[in-house]
């Protein structure tokens, strides 16, 4: 063995292999890494496949889509209360979570069944807040005054001296650019769907509204709000603890569907297919 072979003994020899799917543009690609070591006793060899974003689209209305999502997504952490929302939604003081979530279910229950209105409910609960303020604070008052012979200062501004209750023009502005940025958001997604620029873009939101007009006919509006909240306090918290077998549902019912889905696409006429090749079926 000669020289230059001895010292490259035990350095790693790395081999990079590109596998990009042909028939479709996608948003991965899938990297296989050998990596061979050799020694005086043995040659080893290691291959990892790494799949890759590559940043190209499957599909201009997919495109759109996700990057409307993901807009929504970024807009919404972007917004000062969001942590203290997710710590609220995901259950991380269950003091406050359960709270905030017996208030909601009690005004929803006083709203659909009790037949309160809004008004009414909002009216009720100023009042009872009204109702406590006073008396604890003239309990107080009168209790030091009378039984210990003492002058006190009204208890709420004496706690509540320091605090202030102004709304900052920063925080006003964060909020206003989280609204902004929604509406701005929903304008140009919009915008797509209905110039149809992408018809398949604009037959997906056509779906889209027709399940919302189904579901405004099954609920109301107080059942749908109430319902998306419950989501709200419901799923993040479960999603959390049953990750694991969630995802492993949904991968299966998401290759099923897609199946299914392909299957459905091959039955169409092949001069369809022809002039609209997104119908053509794509590989799992």
């Amino acid at each position: 063995m000669s020289d230059a072979d001895q010292s490259n003994l035990g350095t790693p020899v790395v081999e990079v292999t590109t596998n990009t799917p042909s028939e479709t543009s996608t948003t991965e690609k899938f990297v296989t890494v050998s990596t061979t070591s050799e020694s005086p006793d043995e040659i080893q060899t290691k291959e990892t496949t790494v799949k890759v974003n590559t940043g190209a689209s499957t599909s201009s209305h997919e495109l759109r889509e996700l990057s409307a999502l993901e807009s929504y997504v970024r807009i919404i952490k972007a917004n000062p209360l969001y942590s203290e929302a997710a710590k609220l939604m995901q259950w991380r003081d269950p003091v406050k979570s359960g709270l905030l979530f017996g208030i909601f279910n009690f005004f929803f229950i006083l709203y659909t069944f009790a037949d309160y209105s809004l008004v009414t409910i909002v009216s009720y609960v100023l009042l009872t807040l009204l109702t406590i303020s006073i008396g604890y604070a003239n309990y107080v008052v009168l209790k030091a005054s009378w039984l210990q012979g003492k002058r006190v200062e009204n208890p709420f501004q004496e706690r509540f001296k320091d605090t202030n209750f102004h709304v900052s023009r920063q925080t006003a502005e964060k909020h206003m650019d989280t609204v902004l940025d929604f509406v701005n958001t929903t304008a140009d997604l919009f915008r797509d769907v209905f110039y149809c620029t992408d018809n398949f873009l604009s037959a997906r939101f056509f779906v889209y509204f027709y399940i919302g007009a189904t579901l405004g006919n099954w609920f109301s509006g107080a059942t749908l709000v109430y319902l998306v909240t419950l989501g709200l306090f419901v799923w993040p918290r479960l999603y959390e603890e049953k990750k694991r077998e969630i995802d492993h549902f949904y991968g299966i019912a998401k290759t099923q569907a897609t199946t299914y889905f392909n299957l459905a696409l091959t039955k169409l006429p092949p001069a369809v297919t022809a002039k609209f090749p997104a119908l053509k079926p794509k590989n799992n």
